[in-house]
């Protein structure tokens, strides 16, 4: 995608680093709806914090959830208006873009777990 973002020469991101970030997940999902954490949550889905270390059945996690969150949603609304900008630019006929950003998980979805346990038959309990 020609778009202002996927594009970009070395020399102008923001930080050399960030050649080595991950791309954006980007969706078409359901008509074209935006898929987030948030969405994820409200679907059921336990959300966790970065991996840090496993050992046995045991897998210990960061408590970094609600910064990743935030900091994906920042990112979204960044990749979207570079993505509107495209369009705007160049003229393209799209459908309006979502203007309503998602609501923020419950509480429960956002509790920080650190530390799972995974029994023989793979269902996993919080401690």
């Amino acid at each position: 995608m020609h778009g202002g973002y996927f594009d970009l020469p070395l020399e102008d991101l923001e930080d050399p680093a960030m050649r080595y970030a991950p791309q954006p997940q980007v969706s078409g999902a359901m008509g074209g709806r935006t898929l987030s954490y948030h969405e994820f949550a409200r679907m059921g889905v336990t959300l966790l914090g970065r991996l840090r270390s496993a050992a046995g059945n045991t897998l210990l996690f960061d408590d970094d959830l609600v910064a990743n969150v935030e900091f994906a949603d920042a990112f979204s609304k960044r990749i979207c208006s570079i993505f509107d900008g495209y369009i705007e630019r160049d003229g393209i006929e799209a459908p309006p873009a979502e203007r309503t950003r998602p609501s923020a998980p419950s509480r429960r979805c956002l509790r920080v777990v650190r530390r799972l346990n995974w029994t023989s038959s793979r269902r996993a309990s919080a401690a």
